[in-house]
């Protein structure tokens, strides 16, 4: 881990943990909030992921996924490169759902540099 500090964003969301986990994971959801970008994956351990433009191309960002535990907690490796650049180094992107009522969670999400 770098001394570098991490970014830290905590919304409360009216939904459960399920549509939440939805929300993240499945890619005709997440059109509708990431520019039209649908993320791919089988979300099992080691299995890397990837955003698609709606013209069906890679739009750079990609990564591995490090932890994945349904309604709960999911772990990213995130990378950002195009064609032909080389990587930077990997940051990781942890969302952390968290229930608080009946249908309201806690979305917890950081984004850090590792190594």
């Amino acid at each position: 881990m770098s001394d570098r500090p991490s970014f830290v964003y905590i919304p409360y969301i009216a939904t459960t943990p399920e549509k939440l986990w939805r929300a993240l994971t499945d890619g005709t959801i997440t059109r509708e909030y990431w520019g039209g970008r649908s993320i791919e994956s089988d979300w099992k351990e080691g299995s890397p992921f990837l955003l698609r433009k709606q013209d069906g191309s890679g739009d750079g960002a990609q990564g591995v996924v490090l932890a994945a535990v349904p309604a709960s907690k999911l772990v990213l490796s995130w990378g950002f490169a195009l064609p032909g650049q080389t990587p930077p180094p990997a940051s990781r992107v942890t969302f952390t759902i968290e229930k608080t009522g009946p249908e309201d969670v806690k979305l917890t999400v950081v984004h850090e540099e590792y190594e």
